[in-house]
């Protein structure tokens, strides 16, 4: 039977899914009416054909439990309590820091999901994890001064033939002269 939150498009559903089974309804037209695929269509109908109406509903999600392995809040608190009083430290030191003071042994891994977890450090709002923008090299704001010379040898040195290069770092502008 269908149960009271069954929606239209269950009900929907369910006519299509019959009436391909008394063969009334072609597979492709029943997917084209539901706008689902001919794929998705022949796994509803396995699962009506199987479990009836309750194999169309979605499956119930499990909700997840804590995990079974999580760090004890007291221990949390003392990573906590290390990292504000030694901001600077990484999560190594901050390893090591913890076994001196509590004799308490933590994975590095560890200690930043804990720091990350509780907000405490690695998100956007921490200095050590903002975007940096980088600096432009080699370019003046004034044009003239600084300019880039190289020279080149396109035939080798024996050649005697030498082309010089100039570049302006502020505005770009180049000059190149060949010379013997």
């Amino acid at each position: 039977m269908i149960n009271r939150y069954a929606s239209k498009y269950v009900e929907m559903q369910i006519k299509v899914l019959e009436s391909i089974k008394r063969k009334q309804l072609k597979k492709k037209e029943g997917a084209h009416r539901l706008g689902v695929s001919r794929v998705t269509l022949d796994k509803w109908l396995y699962r009506y054909n199987r479990f009836g109406v309750t194999g169309l509903e979605p499956p119930k999600r499990k909700r997840c439990a804590m995990a079974h392995n999580r760090t004890a809040r007291e221990v949390e608190d003392e990573v906590i309590e290390l990292a504000e009083e030694y901001w600077f430290d990484g999560v190594e030191t901050l390893c090591d820091r913890l076994w001196e003071k509590s004799r308490v042994t933590l994975h590095p891994t560890t200690i930043y999901r804990i720091l990350k977890r509780r907000g405490a450090r690695y998100d956007h709002k921490w200095s050590g994890t903002r975007k940096r923008t980088k600096k432009q090299l080699y370019c003046h704001g004034q044009v003239g001064q600084e300019l880039q010379v190289d020279t080149k040898y396109p035939f080798g040195y024996k050649q005697g033939k030498v082309i010089y290069t100039a570049i302006d770092d502020a505005s770009r502008w180049s000059y190149a002269k060949a010379y013997t």
